[in-house]
C-alpha cells in the first residue's frame, strides 16, 4: 500500500467534515488500484446520516490546489474510534451524545417522569440498549451539575459488554427536598472504557511498599484524628 490509511480511523476532510474509514481494498480486476471506503460522520440533508463514500486511495492521500496551496484532502485525527450499537427501545428514546468535543462522557437521558424523594433512590429508565464492544465496559457516573446543585448520584453503573438489557439509572437523591425528572432531562453520564481481565494469584506474602498497611489518613493532610 503506497500509504497507510488506519482502519477505524477517524479522518478530517480539507472542508471540515469527519470521516471514518471503513475498509481499504484493492481493484480485483487491477491490483494497482486501491479503493478506501469510509462513511460519514454527521447527518447531511442530502443524504441522511452515515453516508457511505468509496474513493481511489492516491485522491483520499492526495491533495487539492486551493488558493495557491495544496491542501491534503484528508488528515487523521483519531487513531480508531470504538463503535457502540444503541437500539431504542421505546418511542421518545434518546440515543446518548457528547455535548461538547473532547468529552469523556455521553449524557443518558431520561424516558420517564417520576419524583425522587428526598433521601431516597430510584431506578430511572432510559429506553435504550447498547452493545459494548468485547473488551469495554460502560460506566455511569454522576452529571456534576446535578450532584452539585442538587445532591443527585450515581449508585451502582458497571454494564458488562455482554449486557444487552435496558439501561437504568440507579439515583439518590441526597438532598432535603424531593428532585422531579422530567422526560429527555440528562440524569447521568456514561463512559465506554477498555478494561483488563485480571488473572488472580493465591500467595502466602504480598511485595513490601512503603506504605505498607497503612489505612484511612494514613498520609495526614486532613482534619482526620
Amino acid at each position: 500500500m503506497s500509504e497507510e490509511v488506519i482502519v477505524g480511523g477517524r479522518y478530517r476532510h480539507f472542508k471540515g467534515k469527519d470521516y471514518e474509514v471503513i475498509c481499504v481494498g484493492r481493484d480485483t480486476e487491477d491490483p494497482k488500484r486501491e479503493f478506501v471506503v469510509y462513511r460519514a460522520l454527521y447527518d447531511s440533508p442530502e443524504f441522511g446520516e452515515g453516508q457511505i463514500w468509496v474513493r481511489e486511495l492516491s485522491d483520499f492521500c492526495g491533495f487539492k490546489e486551493k488558493d495557491g496551496k495544496r491542501i491534503k484532502r484528508f488528515e487523521l485525527v483519531e487513531e480508531g474510534m470504538v463503535r457502540v450499537k444503541v437500539k431504542k427501545l421505546v418511542e421518545g428514546a434518546r440515543v446518548p451524545t457528547y455535548a461538547h468535543e473532547g468529552d469523556a462522557g455521553m449524557d443518558l437521558y431520561s424516558v420517564e417522569e417520576l419524583v425522587i424523594p428526598a433521601v431516597e433512590r430510584r431506578v430511572v429508565k432510559t429506553g435504550i440498549s447498547m452493545e459494548i464492544p468485547e473488551g469495554y465496559v460502560a460506566l455511569f457516573w454522576d452529571k456534576s451539575g446535578l450532584a452539585a446543585k442538587k445532591g443527585i448520584t450515581v449508585m451502582g453503573g458497571v454494564i458488562d459488554s455482554h449486557y444487552r438489557g435496558e439501561f437504568m439509572i440507579i439515583l439518590f437523591n441526597s438532598s432535603k427536598e424531593d428532585f422531579e425528572i422530567r422526560e429527555g432531562d440528562k440524569i447521568a453520564q456514561v463512559l465506554i472504557q477498555k478494561v483488563e481481565r485480571a488473572e488472580i494469584e493465591e500467595v502466602e506474602e504480598l511485595g513490601e511498599t512503603l506504605r505498607g498497611e497503612g489505612r484511612f489518613g494514613s498520609t495526614g493532610g486532613s482534619n482526620i484524628d
